[in-house]
């Protein structure tokens, strides 16, 4: 076996081990530990580490304001259950962690609102994001969703996360979800996502993150973007080109 299948292999065993706090409290699913392997060359195993010919891609998709719409699920609970706290303008959200874009004084409030049931669940999917990535699965690409568990309500975000899956995109899509809080264990060979520090974890990153626009990722000019998912197809071929494959 060549030494590319073995690196594949400790891989796997280095970010399965990073799921084993939570096997052993209960918390851990198949999704965990499903992070483990997504995106193994499992044909590149098989033919001794050879690499594919194939053009096809690993595209990794993160959920939370880049394929749903998580500022409208949450403008619309707060004005539901705390209707006395003033809503940010999207000029306003300079700071990916939406609680330090508000005063102290509501710091609590605005954490607190994304356990409230059906707050996952319900998100909207930004326009055209169900299309895009249908696409890309149809063009002969591997896709996966990679969404990090709000660490504030982790049980009721990791489930209404794949109920929003299977509601959205089909019961077969809930294989192509994971759940981890660090991306850097996934393989893959694009990751779109809105957040800046995504690229930060324990892992180098093997994949090119793309900007999906928001306000507080506007002011990072390092990383290919797109502001709809009309794009992704330029996208992926500029970030192709720059990752060199």
């Amino acid at each position: 076996m060549r030494w590319e299948s073995w690196m594949s292999i400790l891989w796997v065993l280095v970010s399965a081990c990073s799921c084993i706090p939570a096997i052993l409290s209960g918390s851990a699913d198949t999704l965990c530990i499903r992070a483990a392997f997504a995106a193994l060359p499992l044909t590149g195993l098989m033919n001794g580490g050879a690499a594919s010919t194939r053009t096809k891609k690993t595209i990794l998709v993160d959920m939370d304001n880049t394929l749903v719409d998580w500022e409208e699920s949450f403008n619309r609970h707060m004005k539901i259950h705390h209707p006395e706290v003033p809503l940010l303008q999207p000029h306003q959200r300079q700071q990916w962690h939406h609680a330090k874009d508000f005063p102290p004084e509501h710091f609590d409030t605005v954490e607190a609102i994304t356990g409230v049931a059906g707050f996952w669940r319900t998100m909207r999917p930004n326009d055209y994001g169900i299309e895009a990535v249908k696409e890309m699965l149809s063009e002969g690409h591997d896709v996966f969703l990679v969404s990090a568990p709000d660490p504030n309500c982790t049980d009721l975000c990791a489930y209404e996360k794949v109920q929003w899956v299977v509601d959205q995109l089909g019961v077969e899509w809930k294989q192509r979800l994971i759940l981890t809080r660090d991306k850097t264990l996934i393989r893959g060979d694009i990751l779109f996502d809105d957040k800046p520090t995504v690229v930060d974890g324990l892992m180098e990153p093997i994949w090119r993150h793309v900007f999906f626009t928001q306000p507080y990722n506007k002011r990072f000019d390092d990383r290919p973007r797109i502001d709809k998912w009309q794009d992704w197809r330029r996208a992926l071929d500029e970030a192709s080109v720059e990752k060199g494959g």
